[in-house]
This record gives structure tokens, sequence and C-alpha cells, in this order.
């Protein structure tokens, strides 16, 4: 048995499911971060301004902290951690 991350017990048949979908999400993820490194980056690049750049981090920052709260992304950084810790990575 396995105990997951609310403290429920579940067979291990649970954790080899959740790795499998944790590893496609892996993968997604790259494939993802490559488009936009290879596309979306270089493109923004030619054609926002500083300007643009500069309302793009505010905004961001807004709706960050609108969603997140004061805590923001450090606090789910540290819940990813708490994860990791306690499935063995």
């Amino acid at each position: 048995m396995l105990t997951f991350f609310d403290g429920t017990r579940r067979p291990p048949a649970a954790a080899a499911t959740f790795a499998g979908n944790a590893a496609a999400y892996v993968k997604l993820l790259g494939h993802h971060i490559r488009e936009e490194d290879a596309e979306l980056w270089p493109l923004a690049s030619r054609v926002l301004t500083e300007d643009d750049d500069a309302s793009l981090i505010e905004n961001f920052a807004e709706v960050e902290h609108k969603t997140l709260g004061d805590g923001g992304e450090a606090s789910y950084r540290e819940q990813a951690g708490q994860i990791a810790q306690r499935v063995g990575l």
C-alpha cells in the first residue's frame, strides 16, 4: 500500500498510474517549452517594444498576485518540494 498526498492509502498500482501520468505531463511541458523557445520568444523579440515588455511583466505580476496571493509562486514551489519528498524524489 502507498500513502498518497492526502494521507489516504492506495494500492501500488496507483503509484504506477501517477508516475506514468506525471511522466507524460513532463514530456508535454518539455514540448511546449521548446516551441516557445523556437517560435514565441523570437517573434516577441522582433515585434514587442521595451514598453510592451514592461507592461506585460507588470500585468503578469498583478494576475499572479490576484490568483496566488502574497506567497505567489514560492508557495507552489514549496508544495511541489513537499510532494517530491513524500514520493521519494
